[in-house]
């Protein structure tokens, strides 16, 4: 079975504020806007998911939540392993029963630079 998996990094944050949590930074209304057209894009490009995987911080899953909404409700779960300082290595057993069981395309939504390096781990072996 064939899957496709896509990375996103979340869209433009709030700077962190003196007494806020770097886990509760939102999304700028401008970030928020170009979410929602790269959601677009990628909709009118036929990228269509299975799920919509995303970090717990408030960033990303707002990011994740407006591309639920502009893909027409795509289903949507959290991993821990997408927040800052994730661990790809303790994310892939998720992943072996997600293509065991369910399967389909997948859509992680994260942070930089951890996506990154996922991307060059998952293609050269190797962050």
């Amino acid at each position: 079975m064939r899957m496709r998996l896509y990375l996103m990094r979340h869209g433009k944050a709030e700077e962190a504020g003196s007494g806020q949590s770097d886990a509760d930074r939102a999304l700028t209304e401008e970030g928020r806007d170009e979410v929602v057209k790269v959601a677009r894009r990628l909709w009118e490009a036929r990228v269509r998911c299975n799920l919509v995987l995303t970090s717990p911080l408030v960033r990303a899953r707002e990011t994740a939540e407006l591309v639920q909404t502009q893909w027409g409700g795509v289903r949507l779960e959290e991993a821990v392993e997408l927040a800052p300082g994730g661990d790809l290595t303790a994310w892939l057993p998720w992943l072996s029963r997600w293509c065991g069981n369910e399967g389909g395309d997948l859509l992680l939504v994260g942070h930089a630079p951890g996506l990154g390096d996922w991307a060059d781990t998952l293609v050269w072996g190797r962050a």
